[in-house]
């Protein structure tokens, strides 16, 4: 009985879909957003919200997994534009943030800022969450503790440019 409903239910969301305006955009999904806090959505309800309230340092340029445009930094970090560099055998990526970026709440985006959205994503990294992604990403390891972060944070600096 409930796959009969549900395919009748499929069916007739499906007719109103094509039988609408074809300037409209009809998107269906499967639940609500769970959260709006990057560091706990794990959905891909919450993951849709989240990527068009949220601007990231880059972004994709158009289809390309390799070619990056910036978006609140205002250059990408390259070897030849003097943003990546190596100290101590780590390469350093460094990302001058835009000025004038506000925050929902009218705040302006600093810096400490950025720097605090990445302590708190490593720091609060949840059980059975894709945090290790980033990690792994930022150090090359995922054994890292928290004890073993906090020497690596306090060494952390964003300029201003």
């Amino acid at each position: 009985m409930k796959k009969i409903l549900l395919v009748t239910l499929a069916l007739l969301v499906s007719l109103f879909a094509f039988a609408s305006d074809p300037n409209t955009l009809v998107n269906l999904t499967i639940g609500e957003p769970e959260t709006l806090d990057g560091m706990h959505s794990y959905d891909t309800a919450s993951g849709e919200v989240i990527e068009n309230l949220y601007d990231n340092l880059i972004q994709y340029n158009g289809q390309s997994v390799t070619e990056f445009l910036p978006m609140l930094s205002t250059e990408v970090p390259s070897v030849d534009n003097g943003l990546v560099v190596e100290e101590d055998g780590a390469l350093k990526y460094i990302f001058p943030i835009r000025e004038g970026v506000k925050f929902h709440s009218g705040n302006i985006l600093t810096p400490a800022d950025v720097e605090y959205s990445f302590e708190r994503y490593i720091l609060g990294d949840p059980a059975g969450k894709a945090h290790w992604m980033i990690i792994e990403a930022l150090t090359s390891s995922a054994f890292y503790t928290v004890e073993d972060w906090l020497p690596i944070m306090r060494e952390w600096h964003i300029p201003m440019r």
